[in-house]
């Protein structure tokens, strides 16, 4: 039976009709429009300090959800529009496109979730002089520093936004990790950071179809993808060359298998592994590159769109799998059991790499000899036999 409508309602409802389109249209006008500019991945290119590929970015609206952020320094916003590498106005911008680009990639694998900070993320693009860039409980910090007559600005490349990024994402997913008295669990949130960066890169149509075009479409191949901080790499690299790879900071093609961190030296050379958390991340960092390079080999067609696919459902894996995993000393292999578990209901030929399985329990020194990693940043230490500079150092966290 039709319902009367009232006088009241109708003429009440035209009105509200008309508000909520008045509110759609000031909430259009209010998004910025144009474009930025901004480095696709890294400023720097493999083993070179400079050569990374600027692309050009609708500007970021850095205040929306999921997950707001603010850039606390520098207190005001440039203007938004296409400025050129090396000023100070475009690493803001390439930093403010890789925050909200990361933000929003997370955020729709992880609905109703806030920061572990609160409501906003705070971020500073330039904290001091380091080279370096850290995460804790008060918000992100970047850096500059100079190698070789040249000025390095960590905020200035995406890959370690994003792996900062990761950092803050993971604390409010499962933030029981932060204070965890374990080494593994320390070395997978650095490895939770340059997963972090990958995916992120991969939301980039540029980025996806060069990267195809490079490895002829075989992914677990070292290239621009798997290579992390190039420039930063290469800063590092000036004075301790043998703490970091010898073309970027970090790579996620390797051939590192897992090794019960108590055997392990507590710092090593860049080409061996050690039980220093940068150093020890690499083991889960490979096996995930290798299983997304492998879910691509999977599907009849290996074009951008695929990858743009798979880089979506090895997030919405990994997620799982950190929710259902226990804070165990053998961190690994729980997320990758659960990883496993959930990625057999959607992809049966696909397995997990077998490199993050421990062959044995721990032994109970290693109870006697945890450490506690209270604020995660991108650049391991250098080994303790070199003369460091300072930047070199491991940093106390700020967190309460």
């Amino acid at each position: 039976m039709a319902t009367k409508r009232s006088k009241r309602a109708s003429k009440t409802s035209p009105a509200r009709s008309g508000r909520r389109g008045k509110a759609r249209a000031a909430a259009a006008e209010a998004k910025p429009k144009g474009v930025v500019n901004a480095w696709e991945q890294d400023p720097g290119d493999g083993a070179q300090p400079s050569g990374g590929q600027v692309i050009q970015r609708p500007v970021p609206v850095l205040r929306e959800q999921p997950f707001s952020i603010r850039i606390v320094n520098p207190a005001s916003a440039p203007e938004a529009k296409p400025h050129s590498p090396g000023t100070a106005d475009f690493r803001y911008w390439t930093a403010a496109e890789a925050l909200r680009r990361g933000a929003d990639f997370w955020g729709a694998l992880l609905p109703g979730t806030s920061w572990e900070v609160g409501s906003i993320l705070p971020v500073d693009l330039d904290f001091g002089i380091d080279l370096n860039a850290f995460y804790d409980r008060e918000g992100l910090k970047f850096f500059h520093g100079s190698a070789a007559g040249r000025t390095v600005f960590s905020g200035e490349s995406p890959d370690v936004v994003c792996h900062e990024l990761g950092h803050a994402i993971l604390d409010s997913l499962k933030p029981q990790l932060f204070d965890a008295a374990s080494i593994e669990v320390a070395a997978f949130h650095e490895s939770f950071g340059d997963m972090s960066a990958i995916l992120s890169a991969l939301q980039l149509p540029s980025l996806r179809e060069g990267v195809l075009a490079e490895t002829g479409g075989v992914l677990h191949r070292a290239s621009r993808l798997s290579r992390l901080a190039e420039q930063l790499g290469w800063a590092i690299r000036q004075s301790v060359p043998s703490a970091v790879e010898a073309d970027c900071l970090r790579n996620a093609v390797n051939t590192f298998f897992y090794r019960d961190p108590d055997t392990l030296p507590t710092m090593a050379p860049a080409t061996a592994l050690s039980s220093e958390p940068h150093s020890f991340s690499r083991v889960f960092t490979g096996a995930f590159f290798e299983g997304l390079a492998g879910m691509l080999a999977m599907k009849d067609t290996k074009n951008e769109a695929a990858l743009l696919q798979v880089s979506r459902d090895i997030g919405a894996i990994l997620v799982a799998g950190i929710r259902a995993a226990s804070v165990v000393p053998t961190f690994f292999s729980q997320v990758a059991a659960t990883m496993i578990g959930v990625a057999a209901t959607q992809f049966s030929a696909w397995q997990w790499p077998r490199r993050t399985r421990p062959c044995a329990p721990r032994p109970s020194r290693q109870a006697r000899n945890r450490r506690r990693y209270r604020g995660y940043s991108f650049r391991w230490p250098s080994m303790a036999s070199v003369s460091l500079p300072s930047w070199s150092m491991p940093r106390p966290s700020r967190s309460a």
